[in-house]
Formats: structure tokens, sequence, C-alpha cells
């Protein structure tokens, strides 16, 4: 929505998540805590954006998810997609194809 103040982004954010607003599509809470726990994962590496790689890590860090539990039953564990992420991410900056 591009509101950019923290006043104007809080009230942007509310009026958008109104039920049965025009264009509204309802988040399930586990979707809610994903993007949460995709924002922390950002910070958490110090990152100043919340990328693909980010969401990744925050559906498998959401451990009830369908997501998280599909993840996991394909062989992917938390600690090792992280590494991974870390290790794609320092390959791109070092290849200075991160935007």
């Amino acid at each position: 929505m591009g509101a950019t103040c923290p006043r104007c982004r809080r009230r942007s954010d509310a009026a958008g998540r109104r039920e049965g607003a025009p264009g509204h599509i309802a988040f399930r809470p586990e979707s809610e805590e994903a993007i949460d726990e995709a924002r922390r994962a950002s910070a958490d590496l110090g990152h100043g954006r919340v990328g693909t790689e980010h969401t990744l890590l925050g559906l498998i860090r959401t451990e009830d998810s369908p997501a998280a539990r599909i993840l996991r039953s394909i062989g992917f564990a938390p600690d090792e997609l992280r590494a991974t992420v870390e290790a794609e991410v320092a390959e791109r900056s070092a290849a200075g194809d991160l935007h």
C-alpha cells in the first residue's frame, strides 16, 4: 500500500485485514505466523529485506503448518535449511547477484 510512516502503516494494515473489505483475502493463523517467522529469519540473518529464502525458512519454522510437515517429510530440517539458505545467500552475494 505504500504507507511509510509507522502509524500510517498500522492503520493501512488494519484496514486491509477487515473481514469483508473489498479484495480482502483472509490469512489462516499459520500463514500469518509463517510471514512473521520470515521477517524474523531475515532479521536473524542480518538482512534488510524479506526474500523468498526467508519465506522458506518462515514456512519450516511454523511447525504445525502443512508446509512445514511437507518440507520435513521430504527430508528438510530447520537447521539444515537455514545453513543451505545462508550458503546460497553468501554465494549470490559474492557473485554480486543480490538485488
